[in-house]
């Protein structure tokens, strides 16, 4: 087993200890960051799904055409945006 007492004996070992000891600590926060910005994006993602249901029937016109159009529209994208969440969550 290697102690501090060695570290100190071979500075050079020490100094590269070091680096990597900062390596590894970056690489965790890098790693927690990817999570919170995957909680982000599902987030998002969710609500953009909701706003396009929303949309579906608070756009309407006089023209019955084509408030179908929109609300089949409406109704892919937000169908699209349940997909990516899924998806995406289990990644």
């Amino acid at each position: 087993m290697v102690s501090l007492a060695d570290f100190l004996h071979f500075p050079a070992t020490w100094v590269e200890w070091c680096k990597t000891h900062a390596q590894a600590n970056h690489w965790s926060e890098e790693v927690e960051l990817l999570f919170e910005e995957k909680h982000q994006i599902l987030q998002f993602l969710g609500w953009h799904a909701g706003w396009w249901l929303s949309k579906a029937t608070t756009c309407l016109t006089d023209n019955p055409e084509l408030n179908e159009g929109l609300i089949a529209y409406a109704g892919c994208q937000a169908a699209l945006h349940h997909k990516l969440t899924k998806s995406f969550a289990h990644t």
